[in-house]
């Protein structure tokens, strides 16, 4: 069971990390009835909701986006110690600044 934490007070609700759900159980509208739940909650205190996704999870953004949500041309930026542990998927400019959307390699690239 995927353990979920939640601060009604601050609005926020967040899922593990390193947990991209079980293949078995994605598109089965899992994820769309728990933002729903989520929103119906939200809406009693807030007048937004903001979800956010790394730039490589490409379902999640599409799910967002499917269930009305739009993006705020927020980034995230981090520090990799360990650089060579990671690959790049992709590179994006943003603002005019160049940036790698990275992904963990797994025990088998590295």
């Amino acid at each position: 069971m995927r353990r979920i934490n939640h601060e009604f007070k601050t609005g926020t609700i967040r899922k593990r990390k390193k947990d991209p759900g079980l293949p078995e159980y994605q598109g089965r509208g899992i994820g769309s009835e728990a933002i729903r739940l989520t929103e119906e909650i939200v809406k009693t205190y807030s007048e937004s909701l903001y979800i956010e996704a790394s730039a490589r999870n490409i379902r999640a953004i599409e799910l967002y986006r499917k269930l009305g949500y739009d993006c705020l041309n927020t980034i995230t930026v981090r520090k990799d110690f360990k650089p060579e542990k990671f690959e790049i998927l992709r590179e994006e400019k943003i603002f005019e600044q160049n940036f790698e959307v990275k992904i963990l390699r797994t025990s088998s690239q590295t």
